[in-house]
């Protein structure tokens, strides 16, 4: 059997706050649903990210209770939000989403490595107890 290669682990290095402990939160399909094809029925709003020189529109449906959820565990929690999607793609996201700017970081496809096809983030490297 020929294990995988896997890239040397990065370390983001992201400045824990000592007086809470971290929770770390997927942003696809977990925070909100996105679709780039027709409306969805009931979306909560529009990002139109330009990517690759292409300005495209994503619908985007927050999941229910969102928005209670993130203010309730901003003022507990040190939030880390992650997502495989590209930072010019995901910001857009991510800065509609946050309206209370309670998310204290944010991690892009740059910040995962590919592993058989797939992006993943490693938890570990992100320089917390976990």
């Amino acid at each position: 059997m020929v294990k995988p290669k896997i890239a040397k682990p990065l370390s983001f290095g992201l400045p824990p706050n000592p007086e809470k402990k971290t929770i770390f939160l997927d942003l696809d399909e977990t925070l909100i649903h996105s679709s780039s094809g027709p409306p969805l029925k009931d979306f909560n709003f529009v990002v139109r990210p330009t990517i690759d020189c292409e300005t495209m529109s994503f619908y985007v449906l927050k999941r229910p209770g969102v928005d209670k959820i993130l203010e309730y565990l901003g003022g507990k929690f040190d939030i880390v939000v992650f997502t495989a999607g590209l930072r010019e793609y995901a910001s857009f996201f991510l800065d509609k989403l946050d309206k209370n700017k309670v998310i204290n970081h944010q991690l892009y496809t740059d910040s995962c490595r590919e592993l058989d096809g797939k992006y993943v983030t490693n938890l570990a490297q992100m320089g917390r107890d976990l």
